[in-house]
């Protein structure tokens, strides 16, 4: 039986929905866990870019610009809720300047209808983010909690999935 990605799609925007609401009304519940508002800004923009690639699908610059860009700014949120989990300051400019980078390659047409580009592109901008949420992770290892390797063995792996996949495109 075929997998549709449509469906793969709707299913992950209603987990990833479910899951930043919850995060929300954690963080509402406790505003001086700071990550707890990240991680729920990552999970509800992930949505979006999860309704952009659906609706606009992969050939429009709404879908792979502004849906794309919206996957970095999710990235650049887990990646600052693992900061503020470490209690260090986050770094906004992470959350807005490689989205922007992401849209000004978009605004050109030949960068736009080039997947190769735009997957080698797009991979090096969440690449460092996922490594450095892994340090983030990394870092705070002296309190022990069950979760952080889980979450640096994830992170990890996403980084170098990312980072393994810009060369084998040529």
């Amino acid at each position: 039986m075929p997998i549709d990605s449509y469906t793969v799609l709707l299913f992950g925007l209603f987990i990833k929905l479910v899951l930043g609401a919850m995060f929300v009304v954690f963080w509402w519940k406790n505003r001086a866990a700071p990550w707890l508002g990240w991680w729920a800004a990552s999970l509800l923009v992930g949505s979006l870019t999860s309704v952009l690639y659906m609706l606009h699908g992969a050939d429009s610059f709404i879908g792979v610009g502004i849906g794309n860009a919206a996957l970095i700014v999710c990235v650049a949120c887990g990646w600052q809720g693992a900061r503020t989990f470490d209690r260090r300051l986050p770094l906004w400019s992470s959350v807005l300047l490689l989205p922007l980078i992401w849209l000004a390659a978009c605004s050109m047409p030949s960068f736009l209808t080039n997947l190769s580009y735009r997957i080698a592109l797009s991979s090096l901008l969440i690449v460092p983010l996922l490594a450095m949420s892994a340090v983030a992770f990394w870092r705070g290892r002296a309190e022990r909690l069950p979760s952080r390797w889980p979450n640096i063995v994830i992170f990890s792996s996403f980084a170098l999935f990312f980072a393994i996949r810009v060369p084998l495109i040529g």
